[in-house]
């Protein structure tokens, strides 16, 4: 589907066998904390590495930067919001850790190729018929 090409399968990259400790640990921090601020400076800091080295091996095992990652997962959350139906798009953008209105809605186009606003407006027709 549209939207699934625009996220990352969580499953999939934590059940990787080779998975590195730290990028492990990052997806799970992500995973747990997605609505606070995060950034890969704070992962680092905690796990006692440098962020250029969590940095380039989030990369090189998922081949997604911290940034994608992290837009990427609160997507997700937000999609299930967003279906739910019993939220305002502002109010998801803000559930989900994006904060301002304007920003979501520039994540949720550059990965889902739709605004939030079009997205719903789609859900609408389609649960109508």
């Amino acid at each position: 589907s549209a939207e699934a090409e625009g996220l990352v399968d969580w499953q999939e990259l934590l059940a990787h066998d080779g998975l590195n400790v730290y990028v492990r640990q990052v997806l799970e921090k992500i995973q747990a904390e997605y609505a606070s601020r995060l950034s890969i400076e704070d992962c680092a800091e905690s796990m006692q590495v440098s962020a250029s080295y969590l940095s380039r091996k989030l990369k090189e095992i998922t081949c997604h930067t911290f940034g994608e990652l992290l837009a990427r997962y609160r997507l997700q959350e937000a999609l299930k919001l967003l279906e739910d139906g019993r939220y305002k798009v502002y109010e998801v953008a803000e559930h989900t850790g994006f904060g301002e209105y304007k920003n979501f809605c520039q994540v949720f186009k550059k990965y889902l190729q739709v605004s939030p606003k079009r997205y719903m407006q789609e859900r609408e027709l389609k649960l109508s018929k």
